[in-house]
């Protein structure tokens, strides 16, 4: 058996490690950018089933807003402004004009 897991098993490391675990701050031990690194960490690594990394992928693009989990549970690609532009803009232009907008400036 290793030093480390000799040290980790003792009682002294335990009750370190639960007054510690109870001092910190909830935010201090995860964010958003720690979350994220985690994911891509298990994304990345070649030890780890594919379907697990593709899974911490899928979570790591919703977390950082490139992706939305839909009602049906299914990923959709979050919608930017020249997408919205793309599908409805000749639209946008055309109310803009009705109430009176310049919408070429």
């Amino acid at each position: 058996m290793n030093k480390v897991v000799l040290i980790e098993a003792s009682d002294a490391y335990n009750e370190a490690y639960d007054r510690l675990l109870k001092s910190t701050p909830v935010d201090q031990m995860l964010s958003d950018k720690k979350a994220l690194h985690g994911y891509l960490d298990i994304a990345n690594n070649p030890n780890l089933k594919e379907s697990v990394r593709v899974q911490a992928l899928k979570e790591a693009c919703v977390l950082a807003g490139i992706t939305v989990i839909d009602d049906a549970n299914r990923t959709r690609k979050v919608p930017t402004l020249d997408d919205l532009y793309k599908e409805h803009g000749a639209a946008l232009i055309a109310k803009a004009n009705e109430e009176g907008y310049d919408a070429r400036n």
